[in-house]
């Protein structure tokens, strides 16, 4: 038989699990990330006495429109008297941040970085020679674009690489690359029909992976015996060196699928009174909405936090 909480006891259960949670309403990013006008100060949260800080981000409610500004998470304190000071590094940029994704703050380390979600692979590729021997297999895999994340079913049999024909005894390489529609596309790289004097030539000589689109891996191939023709020849042909090389993956994503850094991080003092908030530290005009949201634990008597607004 299943178990029932009253929505009181579920609540008593989340605070002691993830700390007290206070979040903020929706703010305007044109105006508080917005670096264009000179850095502009918003406390996101007023601190009284001593908290264990667990988590502080900020949420895209309304996409984020393209500006490349910066963000820096700080504290201030009133009593006793303390200057703004970092609770964080700068942040990557946050252009084009999707509804739900999020600048994080990590916790920790007083330089830690805020992450922003990062565009990329997020479980290997796992590119090989396909059930057709001319062919490269995928197997199944997740990739993040624009604060979203896509999967893409495994294809045993493979998608063609392309039909560039590689001169005898040089490289020539393709790339394979998807968008949200999940086409893999395929890259080939610009002097293929000239050939490369080694793979690694060939793998920079395949352009950059376009916008909205992120790179599964690369194919880089040379044959002894004649020329090697992607799509034609075999992958397996005993007179050929051919390589697969996946993307490595991004190394963390905080969009979506979230997770609580470990790190944690002590803030005020017993009696003190202060803010937590962000500052943009780039001139670049941005626009959206966000809304902030803090856990912490009080470590000290009658210790609280409140929004700012």
């Amino acid at each position: 038989m299943g178990k029932f909480y009253a929505e009181s006891t579920i609540d008593v259960v989340g605070d002691l699990h993830n700390g007290l949670h206070v979040e903020t309403s929706v703010y305007d990013v044109a105006t508080y990330w917005d670096g264009a006008g000179g850095p502009t100060q918003l406390e996101l949260f007023n601190v009284f006495g001593r908290i264990l800080l667990l988590q502080l981000f900020c949420e895209m409610t309304v996409i984020q429109g393209g500006g490349a500004t910066l963000v820096r998470f700080n504290a201030t304190f009133a009593t006793p008297p303390v200057a703004v000071q970092p609770i964080s590094a700068v942040s990557a940029s946050v252009a084009g941040l999707a509804v739900g994704s999020r600048v994080v703050w990590q916790g920790g380390d007083i330089t830690s970085v805020p992450i922003v979600p990062v565009d990329g692979m997020l479980t290997t590729g796992s590119l090989g020679i396909g059930a057709v021997n001319t062919a490269v297999a995928n197997g199944t895999f997740a990739f993040f674009i624009a604060g979203a994340e896509y999967s893409k079913a495994a294809i045993p049999a493979g998608t063609a690489p392309g039909n560039d024909v590689i001169p005898i005894n040089l490289y020539g390489a393709v790339a394979f690359d998807i968008g949200i529609d999940g086409t893999i596309d395929i890259i080939e790289a610009g002097a293929n029909a000239a050939g490369y004097a080694s793979a690694v030539l060939a793998i920079a000589g395949i352009a950059a992976v376009g916008a909205g689109h992120i790179r599964i891996g690369t194919v880089t191939a040379m044959r002894t015996v004649g020329a090697f023709t992607f799509g034609t020849t075999a992958l397996d042909d005993a007179d050929s060196t051919v390589a697969y090389i996946d993307t490595a993956l991004v190394a963390a994503n905080y969009g979506l699928s979230d997770i609580f850094p470990p790190a944690r991080q002590i803030i005020g003092t017993v009696g003190g009174i202060g803010t937590i908030g962000h500052v943009p530290s780039v001139a670049d005009s941005v626009s959206g909405s966000a809304r902030a949201n803090l856990f912490y634990m009080p470590l000290s008597d009658n210790a609280y936090v409140t929004a700012a607004f």
